[in-house]
This record gives C-alpha cells, sequence and structure tokens, in this order.
C-alpha cells in the first residue's frame, strides 16, 4: 500500500467519479498484508473507522475490515474534499 498509511482518514464515491458525491469516509486505523488465493503476490487489508457512510449509515462508528484492499477506489481526504 503506498497511496495511503494508518491514520489517513480517505473517501470513496458513488461512482469513482470527480464530480460524484461522497458515499463513505472514514480512517485507516490498522494495516496488513496476507498472500493472496488468486496469484503469487500479497494483498493489503485494512480496518476503517467509518465516520461517514451514505450507502450504509449504520456502519458509521464501526471498524469495518476491507480485505483485497482497492487502493484505486479510495482518495485521500484534503482540506475542502
Amino acid at each position: 500500500m503506498t497511496k495511503f498509511k494508518v491514520g489517513s482518514v480517505i473517501f470513496s464515491r458513488l461512482n469513482h467519479k470527480p464530480d460524484e458525491r461522497v458515499d463513505c469516509e472514514g480512517i485507516i486505523v490498522k494495516h496488513w498484508q496476507t498472500p493472496s488465493r488468486f496469484h503469487g503476490r500479497v494483498v493489503d487489508n485494512v480496518d476503517i473507522y467509518i465516520t461517514f457512510d451514505q450507502s450504509w449509515p449504520e456502519e458509521v462508528g464501526n471498524v469495518v475490515t476491507h480485505r483485497g484492499f482497492k487502493e484505486h477506489r479510495w482518495h485521500l481526504k484534503h482540506n475542502g474534499a
């Protein structure tokens, strides 16, 4: 994982378009790697503390585990994001 680190505030958009509204936001609280079941590489896994979730509002305040974390689907939050 090169784009984010533990403590990063990240967000995803509904359709991953720059003008699309934010769907989910959270803070990476843990990162680890495991061997992939499908190829000889490793995959990134993260625990994200959810601070906002448009699609699943009941997840706000929970830590959600993303195994095989798809870094390209998330963005680093900057001021005004």
